[in-house]
């Protein structure tokens, strides 16, 4: 995956509040393959892999300590 989509200097021209940003980065990986997500997870840094697998990982274990409370 090409890290320049999320840079695009014609895109950086407006103001765009966090629910645009996430919805425009949704609207690329939706259209990438897992191939291409997987090659650019391992040009990250160790640092930022954490910071990226950390909230992922916490949430998913929230999720199945409440399942199982129910």
């Amino acid at each position: 995956m090409n890290i320049e989509l999320f840079t695009n200097p014609e895109l950086s021209k407006f103001r765009a509040d966090e629910e645009d940003v996430y919805a425009y980065v949704k609207s690329i990986l939706e259209k990438t393959s897992k191939q291409d997500m997987l090659s650019w997870l391992n040009t990250l840094s160790e640092e930022d892999l954490h910071s990226l697998m950390i909230p992922y990982f916490s949430e998913k274990l929230s999720e199945d300590l409440a399942d199982r409370e129910l």
